[in-house]
């Protein structure tokens, strides 16, 4: 049982490379005592109490709170730092006289109610601690609670609020967790950017007093911020080092932040957004917050995102899409946009067949009377303009020549030219008298009603019916910018932001449940809605609109810093580049692209015949080699956006193989030869390490490989690609 119970009441949650100890106290007071490296059993480690000088005493036994290291924190007690929680009472008051009512130890891990979260199976070595408080006063119950899934060093956190009382609540900031250090020497990163230049790391040192905050009010994760916090010690490395992870499982406003107190102690707290939200809890109700999962590691960065993509693959992701191939796509939108149409879908599919691909999706412009984004959302039913019989006999003569189809669609979006506006203007996501706010010339459906959540389930299930689909590619192009719903009472206008995301869940939860072969791809104008959440549900992602090949290694290796590399969707694009005008070489766009989930975002019967050849040879390839690709751990040797190169590795522990890989982003000159390490490798084994291109092979010990390398020898001309072929042999070289 991965919960030690201490005779002094203190809890010990372990897995085999983690400790976090909490004690909660006879004043309702939950201390944390330790996150980290694991401790034996029976510490003896002990929360620090002590008075502030000049305090004005106003906690338990004259001791301030605000000199605590908590579990639990709220608005209106002595502690001053951002809190865990807030309620407002019906006479107006905030404050809280909490006992401390007793725990559970549940085996195993209880869903969240409305919420994706980590699942548990009866094999794996998990359990949940539940800790009771109680408001003295309103009788409102306050749940802190604790899974832990040993097998994967992973410890999740959320909080559950039942209103046993008789008196209406309403909670105005429910985090779902903090976590105090008695210190604050770490470096901090999150992953922060725009559309279009997604996740670049962004790093910050703590020093007292700040307070950074990290995020999101558009109504989504958001392209700007990602709903993790990453605290690494002053000395760690990428595979070196203390380092530790809290990530939200959420896709809607989100607010994290790292505090650090006059005393150098350091607060992280991480949930839903406080602004923009109030929950009305009535007598008899529950709220449920978001999970956080938290992670440590003593192997620096690639240490976490083990720990995430593990779990995440594990646990996270629906059980049909764990470690299973996903077929490559060609996509219309590059090369045809709007314009898509009987000739050039079946062109393009025929070429792309010959090439090998798998899958065709036709993107927008397939439905209403849509030429452009002015029109149509909502209306999906085929334009009958641009395919006079239909989409059916086209999806047909594609599957005969064995392709997957699929589509492209954004259910939760409507145009104000549209049928459905016109037959339920009040199905858009609008305030009470007040204008509705149009973005991109579109307005938002309100998912915080069932019948609006109904109607896209039923509609989503038709064309998957209809037209026996294989993939979806879930779109949501514009933010939330909106203060309210036409379609909730006064008092709970404060819940619509959580309410539509709870809505998006359940359809997702439908569909998934329903078709559960569908492959959906998560997109929100690339890669703005790239979060936990949303992959419990879209076991694949769009991480942005960018498929600038260059861009792309930083985007794709920093979303892989949290999530396991099935997620990313990476596709192969014209030259000049559509976003950026960049040319790169094919070999060299597909070598990026193949480091994701394999994709063709251009018209592949432009191609030339010797572009056509090698394209055919680089699928073969790939098809060959996916299962390490898609399922082997991922393994980041240079990942740093200031370097001039990039490089990474793709490692199958079954049959001892992997894949590396080695990009520059420009060359200097006057540059001699450099050497590339290797991390992760057993220093005693003997590894063959073949180059693709050249076919030269050598021999080296890990130990070699780890501290001396490969050589790279000096080239010359921009954007250069490696790629070898890495076997463990336990052989003597001689023999």
């Amino acid at each position: 049982m991965p919960i030690e119970l201490l005779q002094d009441g203190r809890f010990h949650l372990f897995t085999p490379h983690t400790s976090y100890v909490l004690k909660p106290d006879e004043h309702g007071i939950v201390h944390h005592v330790y996150w980290g490296a694991v401790l034996k059993p029976g510490s003896l480690l002990e929360p620090i109490i002590e008075p502030i000088p000049h305090s004005i005493g106003t906690g338990p036994n004259g001791i301030s709170l605000h000199a605590l290291p908590l579990e639990c924190s709220w608005i209106g007690s002595s502690d001053y730092r951002e809190p865990l929680f807030g309620v407002k009472f019906l006479d107006g008051t905030t404050s809280l006289d909490l006992a401390y009512e007793g725990y559970r130890i549940i085996h195993g891990k209880p869903p969240l109610e409305g919420l994706p979260c980590l699942r548990a199976s009866s094999t794996d070595d998990t359990d949940t601690l539940e800790i009771y408080l109680k408001d003295r006063i309103s009788l409102l119950k306050i749940t802190l609670q604790y899974s832990i899934l040993a097998d994967y060093d992973i410890i999740t956190r959320s909080v559950r609020w039942d209103n046993e009382g008789t008196l209406d609540v309403r909670l105005t900031q429910t985090l779902s967790a903090i976590v105090d250090f008695d210190e604050s020497s770490f470096r901090l990163l999150h992953l922060s950017g725009a559309w279009a230049r997604e996740r670049e790391q962004s790093w910050h040192s703590l020093a007292a007093p700040q307070r950074l905050v990290i995020e999101s009010l558009r109504g989504s994760s958001s392209h700007q911020e990602q709903p993790a916090i990453i605290l690494a010690r002053a000395n760690s490395s990428l595979h070196h080092g203390d380092t530790y992870a809290l990530h939200l499982v959420y896709s809607g406003n989100f607010m994290g932040f790292a505090q650090v107190d006059e005393y150098q102690h350091l607060r992280l707290g991480l949930g839903i957004h406080p602004k923009e939200f109030e929950w009305l809890l009535r007598p008899g109700e529950t709220f449920q917050t978001p999970e956080v999962v938290l992670g440590f590691s003593s192997h620096g960065l690639h240490g976490i995102s083990q720990r995430l993509h593990q779990v995440y693959q594990q646990r996270l992701i629906q059980p049909n899409w764990q470690n299973r191939p996903r077929p490559i796509a060609v996509n219309t939108w590059e090369a045809s946009y709007f314009q898509v149409e009987a000739a050039n879908i079946l062109d393009l599919g025929k070429q792309a067949q010959d090439l090998g691909v798998e899958l065709l999706v036709v993107d927008d412009g397939w439905f209403g009377h849509r030429n452009d984004d002015k029109s149509s959302l909502g209306d999906w039913k085929v334009n009958n303009a641009k395919f006079p019989e239909g989409l059916l006999p086209i999806f047909q003569q594609l599957k005969a020549r064995g392709l997957q189809v699929g589509l492209w669609i954004e259910p939760e979006m409507v145009s104000p030219d549209s049928e459905l506006y016109r037959a339920h203007p009040n199905w858009c996501l609008t305030a009470p008298n007040r204008p509705a706010l149009e973005g991109r010339h579109q307005l938002l459906l309100d998912l915080s009603i069932k019948p609006v959540q109904d109607w896209i389930i039923s509609t989503v299930t038709d064309l998957v019916t209809q037209y026996d689909l294989s993939y979806l590619k879930w779109d949501w192009n514009r933010p939330m910018a909106l203060g309210g719903s036409l379609n909730l009472p006064a008092e709970r206008q404060g819940e619509m932001a959580h309410r539509y995301v709870l809505g998006l869940y359940r359809i997702l939860n439908s569909l998934t449940q329903r078709f559960p072969d569908l492959l959906i791809e998560g997109c929100a104008g690339g890669g703005g809605r790239f979060d936990p959440g949303m992959l419990a549900f879209t076991p694949q992602i769009w991480p942005s609109d960018n498929t600038d090949a260059i861009d792309r290694l930083t985007i794709q290796s920093n979303t892989a810093l949290l999530y396991p590399i099935s997620t990313i969707s990476a596709h192969v694009s014209a030259v000049p580049n559509h976003q950026t005008g960049r040319e790169v070489s094919l070999t060299y766009r597909y070598r990026v692209a193949a480091s994701g989930v394999l994709g063709y975002e251009l018209n592949v019967s432009q191609l030339t015949e010797e572009e056509k050849a090698l394209t055919r040879e680089h699928i073969r390839w790939y098809k060959e080699h996916r299962d390490i690709l898609i399922s082997g751990e991922y393994i980041p040797l240079i990942v740093d956006d200031d370097l001039d190169q990039a490089s990474w590795m793709f490692w199958d522990n079954q049959t001892r193989r992997g894949i590396i890989y080695w990009f520059s982003r420009r060359n200097r000159p006057n540059q001699l030869s450099r050497r590339l390490t290797i991390a992760d490798l057993s220093d005693d084994a003997i590894y063959d390490v073949t180059d693709v291109d050249s076919g030269d092979t050598i021999l080296a010990y890990g130990s070699e490989l780890r501290l001396k390398g490969l050589v790279l020898s000096r080239f010359f001309g921009p954007y250069q690609s490696r790629l070898w072929i890495i076997t463990e042999k336990w052989e003597s070289p001689s023999n």
